[in-house]
């Protein structure tokens, strides 16, 4: 069983707390936990290669850092998945969203 699952679910462009969601990932992954990201509706969006607002910019940013903090399964929900990302994804169809959670001691949703 895998430790900890973090699901982002709102507009990352909404407001800069996205960036606060991805700092606390990144905590966790210094701290040796076996981490994951899955971004469910909205929250896709920060994947999008096609970007506006500027807190957006570093956002997108610090996602294609998280492969230096050895982050290695991002899963997205198929339905949220936009055409181009900045990082590599794991595409993961809704019905088996419940089974991804399952496998984690903890989930945590933001």
């Amino acid at each position: 069983m895998r430790d900890l699952l973090i699901c982002f679910t709102s507009d990352p462009y909404a407001t800069p707390v996205a960036q606060e969601r991805i700092d606390l990932l990144i905590a966790a992954l210094n701290f040796d936990r076996d981490a994951a990201l899955l971004l469910l509706g909205p929250s896709a969006l920060a994947l999008n290669t096609v970007q506006s607002p500027s807190f957006a910019k570093s956002a997108a940013a610090k996602l294609q850092l998280l492969e230096l903090f050895d982050l290695e399964d991002i899963f997205v929900c198929s339905s949220s998945l936009p055409k181009q990302t900045v990082v590599p994804v794991k595409e993961l169809p809704k019905s088996e969203l419940k089974a991804l959670m399952d496998e984690f001691k903890n989930v945590w949703i933001l």
